[in-house]
């Protein structure tokens, strides 16, 4: 209360704190539609603490988003992707890219402004930010598990993001002090790798590349005998044998689900399993196709019981007389499928009990130029997760510079079916090559599949120390697909 010349005046707030504290409560009570947003560059450190997260942040609507270096002149063309408005965000994810430990403050002060609660690495530089009070700060190995449990706990959250916008409203620092700047000096060490020069690196690519045009010209061999013997059995070399269920016959599918099957007995029955897990109350209507191709192990037998044991849903096997590589083999499947929306999922891999909804969700608010959605894929062997893939954004400019969508993307089928479907060793594109060689076809017809940010499904990778065939040789392959694929702008 003040007093002026006997006269008593009511010390009343001012117009401008009245309007600011309008506009903070309004920050504060919007309706959010993300739990937990990221964006950031794609560094392997980053990817690796999502791969590591995955089974924690598969059931939360998250919205994460890698970007590409727009440093490199190859990728300038690339639109960075670009997380939720943070309006619409509760938590946002921080993770140093690397080794150095200083705070994002142009990022943390842009979530504060718009009410978003940051969740930091453990950083250097922060003050006057106090650590739990106006955001929460945990070291890298446990930073995703905290985050969750800010998550649950709203009140919590809320009186975080209360306190951050009323330090955001009353003026941050814009500079960091000179200590602060020391400290990241000494902290931050880059480190070099050592590279020891190739041996014989004429001899090994060349004798590689020999054995590879062995192999494919036997496997061709057998491929071949086999069609033989299909046709002399069956009358017809693409030959196939149809089981179904009980459930399949009247069943209306949303989304058809393709496992293309080649001895995978020991993991089958996972995938099989989370595909189920996937289509459950809060999925879509799913359906399941198995296509076996010609496995030499139980596979087969395997899927049969399977599908006895699971009667009361919609599921078809489809065995082949003959082996025909895994885009013959989708092909199969995909032609068999009734739904509108068809994704392949591999033997080795499993679908989140979300994953299907969020893809179908995504490809049905999309524009009639996306023809799929593809969201984040785990990457995992017995050791545990190795990274990521299908977590960049979707740019032609990218593309060509290699593969980093997983087979694992929802299509419209009609739009799969104009393009042709995947492409086989007839068509001149080898096993392995044929889901690139699909995602350079929607490029090249100014198409494009969009990014859902959230983690949809794990995929087993074989040991390390088994070669790929089709990693054997890789630019004589990319040499065939530039060919097939002349429109793209592939570099130079």
């Amino acid at each position: 209360m003040l007093t002026t010349t006997g006269t008593v005046t009511a010390d009343v707030p001012s117009v401008r704190q009245r309007a600011q504290t309008v506009v903070m409560t309004e920050i504060l009570d919007r309706q959010r539609h993300v739990d937990i947003g990221f964006m950031a560059a794609s560094t392997p450190r980053r990817e690796q603490l999502i791969a590591r997260a995955a089974g924690l942040l598969w059931e939360w609507r998250t919205d994460l988003h890698f970007t590409v270096d727009t440093s490199n002149p190859r990728n300038r063309a690339v639109t960075d992707a670009s997380c939720s408005s943070l309006a619409d965000t509760r938590i946002l994810l921080n993770v140093h890219g690397g080794d150095e430990p200083g705070f994002d403050w142009a990022r943390v002060v842009d979530a504060m402004a718009n009410g978003c609660v940051v969740a930091s690495e453990t950083s250097v530089g922060y003050a006057p930010l106090v650590p739990g009070v106006h955001f929460l700060m945990a070291p890298y190995e446990s930073l995703v598990e905290q985050t969750v449990a800010l998550a649950f706990d709203e009140p919590r959250r809320a009186a975080m993001a209360e306190a951050a916008l009323a330090l955001a409203a009353a003026g941050m620092p814009q500079t960091q002090p000179a200590q602060v700047r020391s400290e990241l000096a000494r902290t931050a060490r880059r480190r070099r790798r050592k590279v020891s020069p190739a041996t014989d690196s004429q001899g090994l690519p060349k004798m590689l590349s020999e054995l590879k045009t062995a192999y494919l010209a036997q496997l061709e061999m057998t491929r071949s005998i086999e069609a033989t013997i299909s046709l002399v059995e069956h009358g017809d070399p693409g030959h196939t044998d149809i089981v179904s269920t009980s459930a399949w016959p009247s069943f209306d599918p949303e989304v058809s689900v393709v496992i293309a099957l080649c001895n995978e007995e020991r993991h089958v029955a996972n995938t099989v399993h989370s595909v189920i897990a996937a289509s459950g109350e809060q999925g879509p209507r799913t359906e399941l196709l198995i296509v076996d191709d010609h496995s030499t192990d139980d596979s087969r037998h395997v899927a049969e019981r399977l599908l006895e044991a699971i009667d009361w849903y919609p599921a078809t096997l489809i065995g082949r007389a003959a082996n025909g590589g895994p885009a013959v083999a989708r092909n199969v499947g995909f032609n068999a499928a009734r739904a509108p929306h068809v994704l392949a999922l591999a033997a080795g891999s499993t679908l989140y009990p979300t994953g299907l909804r969020r893809l179908l969700d995504g490809l049905l608010d999309a524009p009639s130029d996306v023809v799929a959605t593809y969201g984040i894929v785990e990457q995992f062997d017995t050791t545990g997760p190795l990274g990521l893939s299908s977590h960049l954004p979707w740019a032609a400019e990218l593309l060509v510079q290699g593969t980093f969508v997983d087979a694992a993307a929802l299509f419209r089928r009609q739009a799969w079916s104009e393009m042709g479907g995947y492409r086989t060793p007839a068509d001149g594109v080898e096993d392995g090559w044929e889901e690139y060689d699909l995602w350079l076809a929607v490029a090249e017809r100014e198409m494009r599949a969009e990014h859902v940010g959230s983690v949809v499904a794990r995929h087993r990778r074989q040991p390390a120390a088994m070669l790929e065939i089709s990693d054997v040789d890789v630019a004589s392959t990319f040499l065939i697909l530039r060919e097939r694929h002349p429109r793209l702008p592939w570099p130079s």
